[in-house]
């Protein structure tokens, strides 16, 4: 939970098991695959992008697959093992993105940097699908709705903007009504 998976022949790789839970990781740029997995498994809040072969490959059904961002191919041994539905655009979430009925959003998961020398490396950009794209019963640190992969976006210090301006103390009345525009 929380990892970086970067720069991998395999990301992530599961041979049987039951009940596993890959959640909350970024899973970018290996190889080959970013999961791929046997056994019944969960595949939650992660973001899967920019793998070389495969994002996901599943030789058995899993359990679910709900509220990733998958922005790579998805294969199966098999078509009987596909969720019913999986990937066919269903509704919008709470930020207005198109995603599945399991909540999985198919799109550009939009990094602050992708440069592995940068502080900022996979960090979520603020205008990225993946801010508030988990499920609402799970909180961030900043008490906002669960953000998907393994860094989540501060939201509870926005920035404060700058007011520059000057005042005459000989001049006008008391109280100083001032009035802010966004420039």
């Amino acid at each position: 939970e929380f990892n970086i998976i970067f720069e991998n022949s395999r990301g992530c790789w599961l041979a049987g098991g039951n009940n596993v839970t890959i959640a909350n990781n970024t899973i970018f740029e290996n190889s080959r695959w970013g999961i791929t997995a046997s056994g019944s498994l969960n595949i939650t809040g992660n973001i899967i992008s920019g793998n070389t072969d495969v994002g996901i490959y599943l030789s058995s059904e899993p359990l679910s697959i709900s509220y990733n961002l998958i922005n790579d191919i998805v294969e199966y041994s098999n078509e009987d093992i596909i969720p019913l539905s999986f990937g066919d655009i269903y509704s919008v979430n709470f930020n207005g993105d198109s995603v599945d009925t399991y909540n999985n959003l198919f799109m550009a998961p939009l990094f602050s940097s992708t440069n592995s020398q940068n502080g900022d490396f996979l960090h979520l950009d603020e205008e990225s699908p993946c801010i508030d794209g988990g499920p609402s019963g799970y909180l961030d640190s900043d008490s906002t709705i669960r953000d998907i992969g393994a860094y989540y976006f501060n939201q509870s210090n926005p920035s404060v903007p700058e007011a520059n301006f000057t005042s005459n103390v000989v001049l006008g009345s008391f109280p100083l009504y001032a009035q802010f525009i966004n420039t």
